[in-house]
């Protein structure tokens, strides 16, 4: 098994396709500790048609995790960027991957032997890859990502903390904002900030475990 499943990081990776063994819904959202839920949401918001939202740009960061991924999967990268958690993935084209995975890992396996654990743990073993960069690279090569997939330029999170140092500027009344087009704001792990920080800024936004709109605030109606 690779060390690097040791490392958190990696290990979310790992979590994140595993679960979908368990999943009894045609499709799931993955989501971090760090992910802010900033509006009212339903399936309906993210699947239409039997297809799901997906991210997907011409320009983004991070092009290591797709050339690892591009590795992993013995094919070549097409340099689009894939939106990464909160993500939403389909259970058959995770399915899909896994049988993937099989025939370059184990070529010669037996077919309708239950392949997830064998998929899950040869995965480990080919770590370093990023779950959003495996999932969009094979469904792009395979020709199969709008089988599952409406694929769309915006984003399901914006207005987020990336880095130390964002979060002293950084604006929630922009996350909740009625004419927000997007579900999610992130602050990110590594950015260090303290949890009881976040809780301080979004809280005047939440009541009772409902959203707050901003003009309710302006009207006084929540202290």
């Amino acid at each position: 098994m690779s060390r690097l499943c040791e490392r958190d990081w990696f290990k979310q990776q790992v979590v994140k396709l595993a679960i979908s063994a368990f999943v009894r819904t045609d499709f799931y959202l993955t989501l971090d500790a760090d992910v802010l839920l900033v509006r009212n949401a339903t399936a309906r918001d993210f699947v239409k048609d039997g297809r799901a939202w997906l991210c997907a740009t011409d320009a983004g960061i991070h092009p290591e995790w797709y050339q690892w991924s591009s590795s992993v999967l013995r094919t070549t990268w097409n340099g689009r960027y894939y939106g990464f958690t909160p993500a939403v993935l389909s259970v058959d084209a995770v399915n899909e991957l896994f049988r993937y995975i099989c025939r370059i890992t184990r070529p010669g396996l037996t077919k309708g032997i239950r392949i997830n654990r064998l998929a899950v743990s040869d995965l480990i073993d080919l770590l370093p890859w990023t779950e959003h960069s495996l999932y969009g690279i094979y469904l792009e090569a395979a020709n199969r990502l709008e089988q599952y997939h409406y694929v769309t330029s915006q984003s399901l999170y914006e207005n987020s903390v990336w880095k130390p140092g964002e979060f002293a500027s950084w604006d929630p009344a922009d996350s909740f904002r009625l004419d927000a087009d997007f579900f999610f704001s992130v602050v990110q792990s590594t950015a260090e900030v303290p949890v009881k920080d976040v809780w301080e800024q979004i809280s005047p936004y939440l009541e009772n475990g409902h959203g707050v709109t901003n003009d309710r605030l302006l009207k006084n109606e929540v202290i």
